[in-house]
């Protein structure tokens, strides 16, 4: 077996999303907490996005927002 082989790690399988087109795009605001695009009429949000916790923790961690 060849080393570089055994280095590579197993990807994670993807599910496509749908896109959604947006017709009314005033209608939506980038919300930081959902990190992700929410209706400002309905409380829908667009993508269903969830990042990974280590993506939050540098996030949080390390940027200066200040």
């Amino acid at each position: 077996m060849n080393a570089l082989a055994l280095m590579l790690k197993k990807k994670e399988k993807v599910t496509p999303i749908v896109p959604q087109p947006v017709t009314d795009y005033k209608q939506w605001e980038f919300n930081p907490k959902l990190s992700d695009w929410k209706n400002t009429d309905t409380d829908e949000v667009l993508t269903g996005y969830k990042p990974k916790h280590q993506l939050t923790a540098i996030l949080s961690n390390c940027i200066d927002t200040t």
